[in-house]
């Protein structure tokens, strides 16, 4: 079975890729970011197909895609979830008057 630590090592190289590939002038249009959940959970099928073959042969194709998706998933709601959790933290700082 997948390790903790391994999954935890995958989910920010994924969030990773994706803010590269945001980074190309193709993906500046809001309507071809509308691909990129779909492309993070393709990452996270790869990454989780080459840790199957590096931990454990003998998963079956399921699970490792399963656990793939799962990847991808995370992945795209950890960069969203810290994105809201800071742009919510900016506007009440500005409501209570912080700096």
């Amino acid at each position: 079975m997948f390790d903790v630590a391994e999954t935890l090592l995958v989910i920010p190289v994924i969030t990773g890729l994706i803010q590269i590939i945001k980074m190309i002038p193709v993906f500046e249009d809001q309507k071809a970011r509308v691909w990129l959940p779909f492309l993070s959970c393709a990452f996270g099928v790869v990454a989780g197909i080459i840790l199957a073959f590096v931990v454990d042969h003998e998963l079956s194709v399921g699970l490792v895609i399963l656990h793939g998706i799962m990847l991808g998933l995370s992945a795209s709601g950890l960069y969203s979830s810290v994105v809201a959790g800071y742009s919510g933290y900016q506007g009440a700082r500005k409501y209570l008057g912080g700096d």
